[in-house]
């Protein structure tokens, strides 16, 4: 018999027992027979090979030597291990399935190039992980796991890999922080979620990419509107530091609510959001947790580096001595952020300020030294370079002063911007988002209620059951007047562009000279005592849309139109030409081999007779099909407008420049492959929309892959 100590035998009988029930597997008696306590850290040496899950201890690591059959290791302890020894254990153990590990902030580097039969990997809030080796080794890889990694540095082409995964049918749960990099790839939304640690609750919060988009599209908004690329990262950290006083109130109702936003006595948005970005950016409100991890995200946006940092918080500091004492402190009850501005840390309590602000108080907790924040702030886990000094009053009051300016006149141009029908129209898309959102989130908390219900007959249940009922029917109406509103909007725009593009084509008309017309000319036709009109065809349309484009240009340059009109003229007549070409017959060329108006002979009934003893015998002439002209001119108009209607310009230039492609692999004749599709739909003795027809024949093929795309999607979630 082997003996352990107590504070590491009883997880091991633990994973013991485990195994047995899940195996079906009795107590051997002579177990038993130890007695409860003595069972607990006292083994048979064959029991060690049930071992397969383990949460490895530091005190554990003396004793790993007798769990050799080990599929599952983690690692979540409040003990520091560092990455020699990490990595040195699964050296060790390469044939384990499972890997967790969290919270070990001396873990720097991971070595997975010996994992290869791993199939779930989790890296949760190890805050000095900044690099890792092997991820493409993982052939295996089921489920990945990977978020609060702060310090992280290849974030790249782990965002690369993320994807990779994600389209392999790999289950990915990544940091909210990843989702501007991984925009930039293609990934399956169906294979990610996103995840935000809240280390004063030791739990996360978890979004889909749908919910995630509202967010990351209210923050890239406040970027573009309120940022520009001539600011200082100072300069910036202060514009959105003002933004958050201004826009983002503490939400005190939550505390109340397991930190979920409530409305009307119903919650709203996620359990815990209070702590999260989404909180903060959609329903402006949030406790410490959520200022921190919106700012985050906003300066991610900017590329700047920050944190959230843990803290307990007291007025004064032998408060905060007594509170600590010797002991270790993981996360606190409070949360501040620290930046990388020019090289150095600063620390910023966003969610005091804002209070502080909106109390009309004097703001004191911008861009501090540790020792400054550290007054009132006992930071947790905090050894890195920081800056000696805080930025100074004068430098203070003069961001300040740059930043106050920057977003009131911001919000007096979007104020103007709100009251225009486009910007009524986006109000309305951004609410409609977020109501649909809440809308389904009720529904959840509708049917989680009656579950409930049905299992212990709750006593308050109907009062909660119309509540809910109440707010979603509340919402339901919001959702429709929205819907109403929007479509009018678009309505009236729909109108007021139409009348803009009209004013357009008359004015380019006066400039130019050059009326914008299908009609050629007017000719007297005696049949019907009146003028008809020749339509211009489709070549002679492409030339005096660039004739119109050159005088505008001319305009442009001699100053007599600015270079705004000039783009904007450019793009109308574009549209209204798209429109002319599109309906214009082409250019058609008379057969000089045929005569026209011929008389017919006499005798051109009659059959020569044969020469005798001579059989007629005609020469076998191989036939080759020729592509009608008509064609070839219709096929060369893609040249010019395959990037709106999404055709490959590599195809449209081999057929049309094929020397410039003369030594790449020449890729399909995608316009025989045309060509032969359009032949059946032809009938004899009738006039050719060639244009028509490849645009159809193109159209259904893209329509076509579409659809084989979304239908292997939905077979890999199924």
């Amino acid at each position: 018999m082997i003996t352990l100590p107590y504070n590491i035998g009883g997880d091991i009988r633990d994973a013991i027992d485990k195994y047995r029930k899940e195996n079906n597997m009795p107590e051997p008696k002579e177990v038993t027979d130890l007695g409860v306590y003595k069972r607990r850290n006292t083994f048979f040496e064959y029991e060690f090979k049930y071992v397969k899950d383990l949460n490895i201890k530091k005190e554990t690591l003396e004793y790993i030597n007798l769990f050799s059959d080990l599929k599952s290791i983690k690692i979540d302890t409040s003990d520091i291990i560092d990455s020699s020894t990490i990595n040195g254990l699964l050296k060790e153990f390469t044939n384990i399935e499972k890997l967790y590990i969290k919270g070990q902030n001396g873990l720097d580097f991971l070595n997975l190039n010996h994992l290869t039969n791993l199939k779930e990997l989790k890296l949760i809030s190890n805050r000095s992980l900044n690099k890792i080796d092997g991820l493409d080794k993982l052939n295996s890889l089921k489920t990945f796991t990977f978020y609060d990694n702060n310090s992280f540095i290849d974030e790249k082409n782990l965002c690369k890999k993320i994807s990779d995964f994600s389209n392999k049918d790999i289950k990915c749960d990544v940091d909210v922080l990843y989702m501007p990099t991984l925009q930039k790839n293609k990934f399956d939304e169906y294979n990610i979620t996103w995840s935000e640690n809240i280390g004063s609750l030791n739990d996360k919060i978890t979004y889909s990419t749908k919910e995630l988009e509202i967010a990351l599209n209210k923050a890239k908004a406040i970027i573009s509107n309120y940022i520009k690329p001539t600011d200082t990262n100072k300069e910036k950290f202060a514009i959105l530091y003002q933004w958050m006083c201004e826009n983002v109130r503490y939400d005190y109702g939550s505390l109340k609510s397991n930190n979920s936003h409530i409305k009307n006595g119903v919650r709203i948005g996620k359990e815990t959001g209070a702590n999260g970005t989404y909180n903060g950016l959609i329903y402006n409100q949030c406790v410490c947790e959520g200022y921190s991890k919106t700012m985050q995200l906003l300066l991610k946006l900017c590329d700047i580096k920050s944190y959230d940092v843990g803290c307990l918080i007291s007025e004064n500091r032998s408060s905060l001595v007594s509170i600590n004492g010797k002991s270790k402190v993981n996360q606190g009850d409070h949360s501040i952020i620290k930046v990388n501005l020019d090289g150095k840390f600063y620390y910023t309590d966003t969610t005091w300020d804002a209070g502080r602000y909106q109390r009309n108080d004097e703001r004191k907790y911008f861009l501090l030294s540790k020792k400054d924040i550290s007054k009132d702030h006992l930071l947790t886990n905090e050894n890195s370079n920081i800056a000696l000094e805080s930025i100074s009053k004068q430098e203070f009051n003069k961001l300040m002063k740059f930043a106050g300016e920057r977003v009131k006149s911001v919000n007096e141009k979007l104020e103007a911007e709100g009251k225009t029908l486009k910007g009524k129209l986006n109000d309305c898309i951004n609410n409609l988002e977020v109501l649909r959102q809440d809308y389904g989130i009720i529904g959840i908390q509708i049917e989680e209620l009656m579950e409930r219900n049905a299992k212990y007959k709750l006593r308050n249940f109907q009062e909660q059951y119309e509540k809910l009922t109440n707010e979603r029917d509340s919402i339901g109406k919001e959702i429709a007047k929205l819907y109403k509103d929007k479509e009018t909007y678009k309505q009236t725009i729909e109108i007021a562009k139409q009348n803009n593009h009209r004013k357009i084509i008359v004015d380019v008309h006066k400039l130019t000279g050059i009326e914008v017309t299908p009609i050629k000319e007017y000719i007297y036709e005696p049949s019907i005592k009146g003028l008809n009109a020749t339509l211009k065809d489709k070549v002679e349309l492409m030339n005096d849309q660039r004739n119109i484009n050159t005088k505008l240009e001319e305009l442009c340059t001699e100053g007599k139109i600015n270079y705004k009109t000039y783009l904007e003229y450019k793009k109308e007549i574009s549209l209204e030409y798209e429109k002319l070409i599109s309906k214009a017959p082409y250019e058609k060329k008379i057969n000089n081999t045929q005569s026209i108006n011929k008389p017919k002979e006499n005798n051109q009934n009659i059959t020569k007779p044969k020469e005798n003893n001579q059989s007629e015998i005609k020469p076998k002439v191989e036939k080759i099909e020729t592509i009608p002209i008509e064609f070839e001119k219709a096929y060369k108009f893609f040249k010019d407008d395959f990037n709106d209607k999404g055709y490959d310009e590599e195809d449209i230039d081999r057929l049309l420049e094929p020397e410039k492609f003369a030594n790449k692999p020449k890729k399909i004749d995608k316009k025989t492959e045309v060509w032969n599709k359009i032949k059946p739909l032809i009938k004899d003795n009738e006039e050719i929309d060639y244009y028509y027809l490849i645009t159809k024949i193109l159209d259904e093929e893209i329509e076509k892959n579409e659809k084989a795309e979304n239908i292997e999607r939905r077979r890999r979630i199924m």
